[in-house]
């Protein structure tokens, strides 16, 4: 099938959608991501993260114990608990060049709200600064699904060292790696905080930098109930590697993070 008859059925697919989920679609463009509750939203989750709290996380990947395992895809790293730290910032997720106990180059940092907490639709945020000095650094604040199927996969946010001034907003739906959202560029990340988030409804997911949108997917939007994923690794793509620049401990740091219910 040629690209052109692809981006046909795409584009159709996206009327479709809009068409069926009208009330929906004007439920997100009204939204206020600088004031949910004034959307009609409820605060159900948040952590400011002045200590590590079991009731709301775990240490490491929920699928380790589960259905599969992060090999494939963080082939050099290994998470240890003692790389997540506390601090006046929030959560410092750190990436350390070191050998781990499982002979692996670099101990990394991974935290999930696995078992804990989940929710299907809503809005999800994180306040977050992007490290310095990171090439091959790829900290991320994610969704999957708390059944471990995949797709769907709803990344609020990957970052990539070696481009400090873009972010990554993809959602995954298809097992041959479909996926909508975008990247925005803009500023230096790794300068300061900044507030990213995504409202994700019945028919759409959108992305949203510093209370700004900046990017929108209507296709493939999942339905099933999704936990947090927080990760700071080494990768990615785009030839994102570690080199003589890369200044460790690298810390992804994360001064809360806070869920919101729809209204309805």
């Amino acid at each position: 099938m040629s690209m052109k008859v692809l981006r046909s059925i795409w584009i159709a697919a996206e009327f479709i959608v809009a068409a069926l989920g009208i009330t929906d679609q004007a439920q997100s463009q009204t939204f206020n991501a600088n004031n949910p509750a004034a959307s009609g939203y409820k605060l159900v989750f948040q952590d400011n993260f002045q200590s590590f709290d079991v009731k709301k996380w775990s240490y490491g990947w929920a699928w380790s114990g589960g259905s599969g395992s992060n090999g494939d895809s963080y082939p050099n790293d290994e998470g240890l608990p003692g790389n997540i730290t506390f601090g006046k910032n929030g959560a410092q997720l750190a990436v350390k060049k070191q050998r781990t106990p499982s002979g692996q180059p670099y101990a990394t940092s991974v935290m999930t709200t696995w078992g804990k907490f989940a929710q299907t639709y809503g809005y999800w945020e994180a306040s977050v600064q992007m490290p310095k000095k990171a090439n091959g650094i790829w900290p991320a604040f994610w969704l999957v699904p708390t059944d471990f199927s995949w797709p769907p996969e709803i990344d609020i946010l990957e970052w990539l060292g070696k481009e400090p001034k873009s972010l990554f907003m993809t959602s995954h739906y298809a097992v041959n790696d479909l996926h909508g959202g975008g990247t925005y560029t803009g500023q230096d990340f790794s300068a300061a905080f900044h507030r990213v988030g995504v409202l994700w409804t019945k028919t759409s997911i959108t992305w949203y930098i510093d209370g700004i949108q900046r990017a929108k997917s209507t296709i493939g939007v999942p339905s099933k109930p999704m936990y947090i994923i927080l990760n700071n690794d080494t990768g990615g793509w785009d030839k994102n590697v570690v080199d003589s620049t890369t200044v460790f401990p690298v810390n992804f740091s994360v001064a809360y993070v806070a869920v919101y219910k729809s209204p309805n």
